[in-house]
């Protein structure tokens, strides 16, 4: 799971309401906050795709 710190829809914070719980409950989850927003973001695709098929395709 990934957000823009600068989501202009306020995501973040639920985001990171979802993550804390998911790490209370101890379910693995990985997290990352970025430098930009919710729109034009196709080049995070480089990063998550890579990382889904890895987890998915396991």
């Amino acid at each position: 799971m990934d957000c823009g710190i600068k989501n202009q829809y306020y995501l973040i914070f639920g985001a990171r309401r979802l993550q804390k719980r998911l790490e209370k409950l101890e379910i693995a989850c990985r997290y990352e906050e970025f430098d930009d927003n919710h729109s034009g973001i196709n080049y995070r695709m480089d990063e998550s795709l890579p990382y889904l098929y890895h987890i998915l395709g396991s």
